[in-house]
């Protein structure tokens, strides 16, 4: 598999197996799209986001949360690492304001130079869990406030719950199941990360094909998202937890005033 630019070790990984298996079953992973489009509306609307300014959107996708955000009436960048799914995500946009960039969302919002600030940001699916470490979470939030997110901006991340251990057949999850393609997900629980090993099944005139890979994701709590905001000035808005999908939103206020 090809090296991309910028990519950690880690991050090449999760880059590898998208590109060899899961992209080009991701949306089909996720079920109906529009619907999902709809589901991050009404997230967006109940967060009361502003709905003229810029958005980024990192982790991207096919562009779920890109397309909500750009119907809102913001001018959305989207960010991710796969060609494959940004090449998606490009064939829907449209007339809406997107622009597409192909780049690890860590290297994108450290660019100390960066000429533009955003008014919103959200990283959500279970992006955040792709990164190497919590010490990379705390990174990007650091990147994000100092280089990427303007004064009284929302930031806003959801992640996959995976702090309980799943044990012996329950850690066996079917994603999506057809009469002639299957997607299931065996989950191995590490110290600090989980073992994601995701097999899809076509159905062929010669019998069932079968693709496998897997990654490793992040362990993180809610608890710990929140505890780091706040240790890096951001006020936390809104935080809950639903079918294991943790949402938490965050403004990041104006600097204070020099005293004189």
């Amino acid at each position: 598999m090809e090296t991309t630019q910028n990519l950690s070790e880690h991050a090449q990984q999760i880059h590898d197996h998208y590109e060899s298996l899961l992209a080009e079953n991701y949306t089909w992973m996720l079920g109906d799209f529009e619907d999902r489009v709809s589901q991050a509306e009404k997230l967006f609307d109940s967060l009361d986001l502003p709905t003229e300014g810029t958005a980024l959107d990192l982790g991207c996708g096919s562009g779920i949360q890109s397309l909500a955000l750009a119907r809102r009436g913001l001018n959305v960048t989207a960010v991710d690492v796969s060609p494959t799914l940004l090449k998606e995500l490009n064939e829907r946009v449209g007339d809406q304001s997107i622009e597409t960039v192909q780049e690890d969302m860590i290297y994108y919002a450290g660019q100390e130079d960066a000429a533009e600030r955003f008014d919103v940001i959200v990283c959500m699916g279970d992006t955040l869990t792709h990164l190497q470490s919590t010490a990379r979470v705390f990174t990007l939030i650091e990147h994000l406030r100092d280089y990427r997110l303007n004064e009284n901006g929302r930031l806003i991340f959801t992640f996959r719950d995976l702090s309980e251990d799943r044990t012996g057949t329950d850690r066996i999850l079917p994603v999506r199941l057809e009469d002639e393609k299957l997607m299931l997900t065996f989950l191995e629980y590490l110290p600090t990360r989980v073992g994601v090993h995701d097999i899809i099944l076509n159905k062929t005139a010669d019998g069932w094909d079968v693709q496998k890979s897997s990654y490793d994701k992040l362990r993180l709590s809610l608890a710990d998202i929140r505890a780091t905001l706040m240790a890096y000035k951001f006020t936390v808005d809104r935080e809950d937890e639903s079918d294991g999908l943790c949402t938490i939103a965050a403004t990041l206020p104006p600097k204070p005033e020099p005293k004189m």
